[in-house]
């Protein structure tokens, strides 16, 4: 959802569905770059020293927790949380005027980052997402589908595969799921059926959720989730439970959301019915947007990202000294856009 940087514009005093953020990283390197593919860099300057899963950082309970604040939060925008099956990487989006997927590698017991992705930083590239066994990683990007450099008004879904030395090229997904619209928010099954959002004919709404079935060479015709899970409004940034059991989402316009977009969960029985999405309640949305779902593939923990008002609200009582400002600026929670983490026992609780 959010923050991807097309040109389409929804405003209703809450953040834009797809707008342009106003900071942005300086991209941490300085890259060389060889044909289209970045070189990946050390940041400058020391590197803290990081040990233990999830970067080290203390488990959160069920009240959604910053995520390494200094580490992967800076007062930037940070979104789309992704960790690889076995925990050794994690890969996020930094977003700015030109937004690159951020990678952490875990080796020997300590992490090394933060850096960007080697495929990524000369487009804008955001939502990667591992495949169940990770041994793909995809994203969305509107880099071109040739050898240009011509960066593209609509955003497909691309694909790396894990090499001994690294991740290849990237791979364009082919038709019918690649089209002459958007489609966002790669998310796949074991079995391989893959989901994503956007804006395609025979949709019920302003964005919805589509469904596309493995099969030779790529996958079959995309299915618009039907309307226990799609509504007249938006609905994006669906992760789906590698057995296919379970889906969140954010959803805007919909009756009963919070205001900003809000996160939904909707179960899914064997036979493939889904039951009516339900919202995860007031100790995971606010007033803000909730957005970019992911759940660690033990189940243990939900990953989302929150943009808004939310956030560490700017002073408006007085003038701001100069070091305040910067102070206010440059933290995370600042409401640019940041990772969150919680148990998920906010998921499980809510099962039929």
């Amino acid at each position: 959802m959010p923050l991807r940087f097309t040109t389409r514009v929804v405003s209703v005093g809450v953040v834009p569905v797809h707008t342009v953020p106003l900071l942005t990283l300086l991209l941490l390197v300085a890259g060389a770059v060889t044909g289209c593919q970045r070189i990946e860099q050390e940041p400058a300057g020391p590197r803290p020293t990081v040990s233990g899963d999830y970067l080290g950082q203390a488990a959160p309970g069920v009240i959604p927790e910053l995520f390494a604040p200094g580490l992967v939060g800076t007062g930037l925008e940070q979104r789309d949380a992704a960790w690889a099956p076995d925990g050794s990487e994690f890969f996020y989006s930094h977003g700015g005027p030109r937004s690159a997927i951020v990678r952490w590698q875990r080796s020997g017991g300590r992490w090394r980052g933060p850096q960007i992705a080697a495929f990524s930083g000369l487009f804008n590239d955001i939502e990667p997402a591992f495949c169940p066994d990770g041994s793909r990683l995809y994203f969305a990007s509107n880099r071109p589908r040739d050898d240009g450099t011509e960066m593209r008004s609509d955003y497909d879904i691309w694909y790396v595969e894990r090499q001994i030395d690294g991740w290849s090229a990237p791979t364009l997904t082919p038709e019918p799921v690649t089209s002459r619209h958007d489609e966002f928010y790669p998310s796949l099954t074991r079995d391989g059926v893959l989901y994503f959002t956007g804006q395609r004919e025979n949709g019920f709404g302003a964005e919805d959720i589509w469904r596309a079935v493995p099969r030779a060479g790529g996958w079959g015709e995309p299915e618009c989730l039907p309307t226990e899970v799609n509504s007249a409004g938006f609905e994006f940034n669906a992760f789906v439970a590698p057995d296919e059991s379970y889906l969140l989402f954010t959803s805007w316009q919909r009756a009963g959301a919070s205001g900003g977009g809000d996160l939904y969960v909707a179960f899914r029985d064997p036979d493939g019915r889904w039951h009516e999405a339900i919202n995860l309640g007031p100790q995971i949305n606010t007033a803000a947007l909730e957005y970019c779902p992911f759940v660690t593939a033990d189940g243990r923990w939900l990953f989302f990202s929150r943009k808004g008002s939310a956030g560490r609200d700017h002073p408006t009582d007085r003038p701001l000294a100069i070091t305040e400002f910067l102070a206010w600026a440059d933290a995370p929670g600042n409401g640019q856009g940041d990772i969150y983490w919680v148990s998920a026992a906010v998921i499980d609780r809510l099962r039929p």
